[in-house]
């Protein structure tokens, strides 16, 4: 039973690895760009973070205009 397992799982591992690279190498110059430019989303990510945490805050009990004014003040 082991045995089968295993064989099972080396499969879908190949499988895996096979993916990965194609996926790669499709997208081979986005890839070489993200390791290689010293842009990323960090800053963006974290305003998108922190407006998602001010509307989940208010949700339910603060208006529009509220939930607007939050926002343009903590920004």
């Amino acid at each position: 039973m082991f045995n089968v397992l295993q064989k099972l799982g080396e499969q879908r591992a190949i499988k895996r690895d096979a993916l990965l690279r194609m996926l790669a190498l499709r997208d081979k110059e986005a890839v070489v760009a993200g390791l290689t430019l010293p842009f990323n989303n960090g800053l963006v990510e974290g305003k998108v973070n922190k407006l998602k945490l001010l509307k989940r805050m208010g949700y339910g009990r603060a208006s529009f205009a509220l939930v607007r004014q939050r926002v343009l003040h903590a920004l």
